[in-house]
Parts: structure tokens; C-alpha cells; sequence
């Protein structure tokens, strides 16, 4: 495919974010075509950098912010300072989106909030994203992935009875709150483009969480629903069995929905047969599992799997993430790119897991150093070299070369 510009080249985007719900989502901008500047403090950058995995960094930098931060510019600005406030108040005038994931209130006090902003560009889309929103008795509580599994509900609904909740390990609250960000940045520039103004768009973590447990809460609120987890381990306390987990000889399968009784015949366990045929295999879920778990113990993993796909049975092998990465359907997804940088070399990482018949987002320009497009950003804003090194010797803005002279 022959490159060609993104459905959003031409859109530039003041990017103030950090973590990961912010980043996330301005990443999936950059990946389709848009110009996105970071804003940084100077030297050190934004916090993620620094935050290791399991102790490890590559060649010096947070793989978690390598993950997050591809396609994008960095502008490293104290905006604690008049001088640093008047360089971004200048990268606003010429911005279409403005977006930012801090406490409620603290841009603001930068000015650099909803009004602030529109005030500098009227036409500017401004997304804010917070823990809980902007009202409310818990919105200067701090939010963050693991918090918010544990107030909307989602927390409790996993791992065994009598036992502490499970947590998703992967920050899926982070993620879905990027991808409703997104939305609304979508949306909003395509209602600008017919003179619709939708004003601040404004996603918060809490309201992310309990929309994507949809189904959950509103068989909670319509059915009167009180849920009770599964003392055998089933995977959720809404299903029957089996959907949940099993321990093979050499590895664990997990099975969705299906029919205890097909499941009897092709495993040739009578019992599963037995509960299926008094229709009321709910309230016999933890037994049918327990019956389950033993036939599955007489299998290997991946013949298990074979047997009861061959009859339509929805179950999947349990892969850790060094099979995963050697899967044949990861590899024919494409899904796993390599990017280079000049100075930390190649790594590996997701692109993005959206396809287009005739677009191809550019993997070349890989997460930068902090303040490393600063210069560059300043001369287009029409700084001359003299004003930057100025600001430069006011530790008002850094770069890679003046962090090290400083």
C-alpha cells in the first residue's frame, strides 16, 4: 500500500496528558495522522517516565511510556512560569485540540481550562478526562485504574467466594477511558466542521467503568439482582457453568457458554448430563464445575481444545504472553510493530488495532525524548533562535542538549 496522509493530517493537538488514559488516546490520534505536541516539564518529562517494569527499564526508558507516546513531538515547558505559559498560549492559537487528564482544577489554575483555552482559540475542541468527573463529593479524589475497578463494581464481581476480589491485572479502565476520549474528540471536530459546537468534552474514569459493565448493572437495576461469586471459580457470578477456567495436564483452557449436556457426551461424564437435565443448572453451577474440572484433568491443553472445537464448543487455550507473541494469528494481524529512535534503538510494541483499505498509519516516529522536538516546535510557533536560547537560560523550556548542559 502507498503511503498517503491520515483522515486526520492537518488536525494538531496540544497534548497535556499523562498515565495512561490521556496518552492512550492521543496516541491513536497521532496514528491517524494527527500532529500531536506533548507538553512536558523540563528535563524529566512526564511522570511515566520514570516508572519501571518490574524494576527493568529499556535503554533507559519506561517501557509503559514507550507503549503510549509513539508518533508525537515533545515540547518541554515550565508552565509554573509566565514565559513558559506564553510559549503554549502561542502553540494553543494555532491548535484544534487541546487535551488533559489532571485533577479537576489544576489547568485551570495554569490557565489552561475549557475557558482559558477558548479563549485563546474559540475554535479549539477541549477534552478533559479525570478520575470522577468534575462535581461531586469524590472529584478531587485521586483516580487511577486499580481504584476505579474497586468503586464501580467491577472489582467485586471477580474470584472465588470466601476469597479476597481478583483484579484485572491489565489497567482496562485506563484503556476504555482513552477510547471514550477519543470518541468525543471525533466527534466533536466532525460537528465542527458543520458549525456544532459540543463545547468541553469531559470523560471521566468512573462513568468509562460502569458503561462498559453495561449488561451487568442493568440486569442489577431492572432484575433486582443481588450477585454472589462462584466458590468453585467460575470466571464471572452472572454466568452458569462452565464459563470459567480448567487446569489441564500441561496448561488451563478456558470455556465460555455452552451446554452441560453436549459437554457430558463428548467428555463421556454422566453427571454433566444429570445436572443439564434438571434445568436448573445455575443454582448447580459450582458443582458442574467442580465435575468438569476432574474430566479436563484427564487432557493435555491444546488436545482438550482440539476435542471440543471439533464440536462447536467456544473454549480457547490460557496463553502467558510468550506464546501470545509467537502466535501465527498475532503475526498475520500485524498487530505487533517495530519502531526505531535514534538514540534508544528498536523496540517492539501494538499498533493500531484499527484497519483501513486504503490507509496505513506510519510507524516512524517513535516515542521522543523529553523536550526533544522543543526547539523544532518554538521556530514553527515563530520564536527566533535568540528568543529560545533565552528561554532556554531561564530554564523556562529544555531540550535533550540543554538538559545536559544545565
Amino acid at each position: 500500500m502507498s503511503k498517503q496522509e491520515g483522515p486526520l493530517a492537518g488536525i494538531t493537538v496540544v497534548d497535556f496528558t499523562q498515565m495512561m488514559a490521556g496518552p492512550f488516546a492521543t496516541q491513536l490520534l497521532a496514528d491517524l495522522g494527527a500532529s500531536v505536541v506533548k507538553v512536558e516539564k523540563p528535563v524529566t518529562g512526564e511522570w511515566e517516565r520514570g516508572l519501571s517494569s518490574m524494576g527493568e527499564y529499556f535503554h533507559g526508558q519506561s517501557p509503559f511510556f514507550l507503549a503510549m507516546n509513539r508518533g508525537k513531538r515533545s515540547l518541554a515547558v515550565d508552565l509554573k512560569s509566565e514565559a513558559g505559559r506564553a510559549v503554549v498560549r502561542k502553540l494553543i492559537e494555532k491548535a484544534d485540540v487541546v487535551t488533559s487528564n489532571f485533577r479537576p482544577g489544576t489547568l485551570e489554575r495554569l490557565g489552561f481550562g475549557f475557558d482559558d483555552v477558548r479563549a485563546i482559540n474559540p475554535h479549539a475542541v477541549y477534552a478533559s478526562s479525570s478520575g470522577y468527573g468534575t462535581t461531586g463529593p469524590w472529584a478531587k479524589r485521586p483516580g487511577q485504574d486499580l481504584l476505579l475497578q474497586a468503586v464501580s463494581g467491577m472489582l467485586a464481581q471477580s474470584g472465588r467466594s470466601g476469597e479476597l476480589p481478583t483484579p484485572v491485572a491489565n489497567s482496562v479502565i485506563d484503556a476504555m477511558t482513552a477510547l471514550y476520549n477519543v470518541v468525543g474528540i471525533l466527534a466533536a471536530l466532525v460537528g465542527r466542521g458543520k458549525a456544532i459546537d459540543v463545547g468541553e468534552i469531559q470523560v471521566s474514569m468512573l462513568e468509562a467503568a460502569i458503561a462498559i459493565q453495561c449488561q451487568e448493572i442493568s440486569a442489577h437495576i431492572n432484575l433486582n439482582q443481588r450477585f454472589e461469586r462462584s466458590s468453585s471459580g467460575l470466571a464471572a457470578p452472572w454466568n452458569d457453568a462452565p464459563y470459567g477456567v480448567y487446569e489441564t495436564q500441561r496448561g488451563s483452557i478456558a470455556i465460555a457458554m455452552a451446554d452441560l449436556a453436549l459437554l457430558g457426551k463428548i467428555l463421556e461424564v454422566p453427571e454433566l448430563n444429570l445436572i443439564a437435565s434438571t434445568g436448573d443448572t445455575f443454582s448447580q453451577r459450582d458443582r458442574a464445575r467442580v465435575v468438569l474440572q476432574e474430566a479436563a484433568l484427564v487432557f493435555r491443553r491444546d488436545d482438550l481444545v482440539d476435542l471440543l472445537l471439533q464440536h462447536d464448543v467456544w473454549c480457547a487455550p490460557v496463553l502467558g504472553f510468550e506464546e501470545v507473541t509467537e502466535l501465527e494469528q498475532v503475526a498475520d494481524s500485524g498487530i505487533l510493530k517495530t519502531l526505531h529512535h535514534e538514540i534508544y534503538g528498536s523496540f517492539v510494541t501494538p499498533g493500531l488495532p484499527v484497519g483501513f483499505s486504503n490507509f496505513e498509519p506510519s510507524y516512524e516516529a517513535a516515542p521522543p525524548l523529553p523536550g526533544e522536538h522543543t526547539d523544532e516546535i518554538l521556530r514553527e510557533l515563530g520564536l527566533s533562535d535568540a528568543e529560545i536560547q533565552d528561554l532556554k537560560a531561564g530554564k523556562y523550556i529544555s531540550s535533550p542538549k540543554s538538559s545536559e548542559d544545565a
